[in-house]
């Protein structure tokens, strides 16, 4: 995602969840190639690691499982070696407005990206993309938090997954109806609750389920407002201050 800090200086960083990195030693992300022509090299792939794990973000409220990592030095390393990056950042304008909000309806399809399970196209190097639709209005902040629930298949191992409202064609807004297409970040899927096979409910929020009790999802996710995210531009401002001054 591409964070803007202050005027046109935007940052690209990559999100997720606070427990996705809890006790890692590093983190290596693969990212595809682009060709000249600026489509992407699906069979051609460029490694990005986390400098040290001391790089990564939190976000300022303990209770917001988010974190993020500047990756805009590792981006230009790259560029001076000739080697082009293939990627759509998402940008803030993406964000829903408090306008946009009003117009949203208590049932909204959306789109989540991500590896469910660890799954992924590893031939072509894609995530898995799947549809559904909110459980609670978007409007409301679920218990009190800002989040939301989704009626999807959310597995373990989608934790720190994108969601979308994701419209093309016809669709319906404000009560009206609409054609073109509709793009909105929503938020970050972070846990799902899960029963197991007494009947209990539970929560996980693990990227991969490690226990042996007998969990069955219950097609549902817990999203963190994409809102949230703006929460990480006043830090990686200071940041960049702090950094010139010391250069």
């Amino acid at each position: 995602m591409h964070l803007c800090i202050k005027d046109d200086l935007c940052i690209p960083v990559l999100i997720t969840n606070k427990h996705v990195i809890k006790d890692a030693d590093t983190c290596l992300f693969s990212i595809c190639k682009k060709n000249p022509d600026g489509s992407p090299n699906n069979l051609e792939i460029v490694n990005i690691s986390a400098p040290d794990m001391t790089a990564w973000v939190p976000h300022p409220n303990p209770d917001t499982d988010l974190c993020c990592l500047p990756i805009g030095e590792a981006i230009r390393d790259l560029e001076v070696r000739g080697i082009q990056l293939f990627y759509a950042p998402l940008t803030t304008n993406l964000l829903p407005t408090d306008k946009d909000i009003k117009t949203f309806s208590a049932l909204e399809e959306v789109v989540m990206v991500g590896y469910p399970r660890a799954l992924t196209d590893k031939y072509n190097h894609k995530p898995l993309m799947r549809r559904g639709i909110t459980a609670t209005n978007i409007k409301n902040n679920y218990e009190g938090r800002s989040e939301f629930v989704v009626d999807m298949a959310c597995f373990p191992g989608s934790s720190g997954s994108p969601v979308f409202i994701l419209n093309e064609g016809l669709y319906a807004m404000g009560g009206s109806a609409f054609a073109g297409n509709r793009v909105k970040f929503l938020g970050v899927l972070y846990a799902g609750p899960m029963f197991n096979a007494k009947g209990e409910i539970m929560l996980s929020n693990t990227p991969e389920a490690k226990n042996t009790s007998t969990a069955i999802p219950m097609n549902l996710g817990f999203v963190i407002k994409s809102s949230e995210i703006l929460a990480f531009e006043p830090l990686l401002y200071e940041a960049l201050k702090k950094t010139q001054s010391n250069a």
